[in-house]
């Protein structure tokens, strides 16, 4: 027995020195955090179903930062907006976009060959990856919309309503029409019930059904981008192995995250069903019993997008959401960042494809400086931003993009010292259109505000 003893104190002392490893100097303040316990940090006491509840009271504790040990790890938490705009800064852009080896990328995804899974953010590969899937989805983004559309109100609104009150198993209803959603996105094609999964699946994976210049869907488009290769002599890169990952993240992201978000939210509507009330009110206000609601009119419903926001943020299926490691030992904002720590970082593929509804997007806060290359911001449709970069402090800033084909110039002659304003002329049907775009700092005094009228007062003018 006391050998045994003595075994698992050896492991124990050996552990505590492999996961203290060896002594570093700081490269700015310890971030704060629970202690834990030796060799586990704060193991035992976070587990996925009160991920969210702990992270939350860490943040109250400890501030904006901290940091919590769960065996070898060591998590990040980035707890407001000031700092979660920071990883996307070109000073850390080259170290906070690694993501760490999992065993599905290695042993499922051909070794991490996919965009979520792709171990080195920082590179050409990632970079084609993200924007190749950001332009499938613009490709045939409207149609893809009305089929949702209609598969709500013709599909799915309709099966609930031959319930006629009665309890039904809601879940299965609802996977089955995000299968047919899914299969249309990668296909083109809309199937019927009877269709099961195994041949939807082994249809949108026959590659002998694509017929090269049609673009059906996602599959279409990569099998294009991989024949254009081809025919151009040049390296592959969308090889089958990494159009395999497309199609199985994209099938994750829809029966998984999607699936789970809406099982979610209709969870939290039946147990409280004042917010079920506040959104009818709300939709049927602004649209109507007959209205059509598009993706783009999320603007319009302020409830219903907070109602889901809160989905979003308690739903712990995947409570780390797939989290950046960074690669060396850095300080970040004058905290010290050990080196693997994971950390968080927006993405900006989503903003690619959202921003196609429209030809005019302006953007304050928008946290730009000289280090950043308008290169590195670009939007597919649209051309290069016009910037108004904060000079000298960190934050603010504005910039505006506009789509291509429209006439635009920057008025340079309009532009105020000590304000964040950024006016330009566009051309519209011969007629000259002067729109704007100003970032008011929340520390504004008197001064600012006089400013900002001379600012308005200039094209007036």
């Amino acid at each position: 027995m006391l050998h045994i003893l003595l075994t698992i104190f050896g492991l124990i002392i050996a552990l505590i020195f492999l996961t203290k490893g060896t002594k570093r100097t700081l490269k700015g303040l310890r971030i704060p955090g629970p202690t834990g316990i030796p060799v586990f940090g704060s193991l035992f006491s976070v587990n996925i179903e009160n991920t969210h509840e702990k992270f939350s009271d860490f943040a109250r504790i400890y501030g904006d930062i901290c940091q919590v040990k769960l065996f070898n790890y060591n998590v990040v938490l980035l707890n407001s907006e000031v700092l979660i705009k920071a990883t996307s800064a070109q000073i850390y852009k080259e170290y906070l976009n690694d993501r760490s080896e999992t065993f599905y990328g290695e042993k499922v995804l051909f070794g991490s060959q996919s965009t979520a899974f792709y171990k080195n953010g920082y590179c050409t590969v990632h970079d084609n990856l993200r924007k190749g899937f950001a332009k499938a989805a613009y490709l045939f983004g409207p149609s893809f919309e009305r089929n949702i559309l209609d598969q709500i109100e013709n599909d799915l609104a309709k099966k609930i309503e031959v319930c006629n009150g009665e309890e039904f198993e809601f879940t299965s209803k609802l996977q089955l029409s995000l299968t047919k959603m899914l299969a249309f996105a990668l296909t083109g094609k809309i199937y019927n019930d009877d269709d099961n999964d195994l041949a939807v699946f082994r249809e949108y994976t026959d590659m002998e059904s694509y017929s090269p210049g049609e673009i059906r869907g996602f599959v279409d488009y990569y099998l294009e981008r991989q024949r254009a290769d081809m025919e151009n002599g040049e390296e592959i890169f969308f090889t089958d192995e990494r159009i395999i990952c497309q199609i199985l993240e994209l099938s994750a992201s829809v029966m998984l995250t999607t699936w789970g978000t809406i099982v979610n939210t209709f969870f939290l509507l039946v147990n409280f069903p004042i917010y079920q009330d506040m959104i009818f009110e709300q939709l049927d206000r602004i649209f109507g019993r007959k209205g059509d609601i598009k993706y783009s009119d999320k603007t319009k419903c302020p409830i219903l997008e907070a109602v889901e926001m809160e989905v979003h943020r308690y739903l712990t299926g995947f409570p780390l959401l797939l989290p950046r490691k960074n690669s060396t030992h850095l300080e970040f904002e004058g905290y010290d960042l050990p080196k693997d720590s994971i950390s968080l970082k927006p993405k900006i593929e989503i903003l690619e494809v959202e921003s196609q509804s429209y030809d005019i997007l302006v953007f304050t806060e928008t946290w730009l400086n000289m280090s950043v290359v308008s290169a590195d911001l670009l939007l597919p449709n649209f051309q290069p931003p016009f910037r108004c970069d904060r000079m000298n402090r960190i934050g603010g800033g504005v910039a505006i993009y506009v789509r291509e084909g429209i006439i635009a110039s920057e008025r340079v002659d309009l532009a105020i010292t000590g304000l964040g304003a950024l006016w330009f002329e566009l051309i519209v049907n011969k007629r000259k259109i002067i729109l704007g775009g100003i970032y008011r700092p929340p520390d504004s005094n008197n001064n600012h505000w006089l400013l900002l009228e001379q600012s308005i007062d200039q094209p007036v003018v």
